[in-house]
Order: C-alpha cells, then structure tokens, then sequence
C-alpha cells in the first residue's frame, strides 16, 4: 500500500512544509520521468538505485552488490522506492551518465554508506 501512495503522500508532505514549488513537483511525481523528465527526478531515481545497491535503501540489497560493478541489477519488482531497470537506464539518459560514470557514481555510493555506516556504530 505504502509503494502505491508515497509519492503522492511525499507531495503533500512537501506542500505542509512550504518546500519550494520545485521540490514539491519533484517529490510528487518521482517515479514518473515521463515525456518531460525533470532532471533532478532523474537524479533521485539514480541515487535510489544506488542507494539500494548500497545497502542503505529500505529494501534489501541485491545478493551480489559491487561497488566496482558496470551492470545494473535489476531491483526487487515491489517495495517502497524502487525503479525498475528501464526507469534507471532512461533516468542516466536524462543526466548523461554513461557506464563510466554510473560506475563511479555507484563507487562513490558504496563509500559514503559505509562511512555513514561506520559514524552511526
């Protein structure tokens, strides 16, 4: 139930708070890229998928998480904020992100959750 309403409920969050209209727009459609993707949607559809992979995302991460990795695995197909493979691959499109750069991105993931990791134990 959650994964059917948080987007709609994190706009409404967003407007209760008076975040900027931007933000507001964002986080209420951000699983929806659509014909017109904003490319800070897209952003955030990049940082859950490796947040996920990470281990820091609500759901579990892929068996074979590897920060070195250049293959994107396909994420769990329900669960709270995730996107499936297509989404992330179109989502890289929209911000220019090539295989080198995701796999840098997702590196880079990988080391700041075990950072914050590491601070939190």
């Amino acid at each position: 139930m959650l994964d059917d309403v948080h987007d709609e409920a994190s706009g409404l969050l967003a407007r209760l708070w008076k975040l900027p209209a931007q933000v507001q727009r964002v986080v209420a459609s951000h699983h929806d890229l659509g014909k017109d993707p904003e490319p800070v949607s897209a952003a955030l559809v990049v940082a859950e998928q490796l947040v996920w992979e990470a281990g820091a995302g609500i759901e579990p991460p892929p068996p074979d998480a590897n920060p070195m990795s250049l293959a994107t695995p396909e994420p769990p197909s329900e669960g709270v904020d995730v996107n499936w493979t297509g989404m992330v691959e179109q989502a890289r499109r929209e911000l220019g992100m090539d295989d080198l750069a995701f796999g840098a991105a997702r590196a880079e993931a990988f080391a700041l959750v075990g950072q914050i990791g590491k601070q939190n134990s």
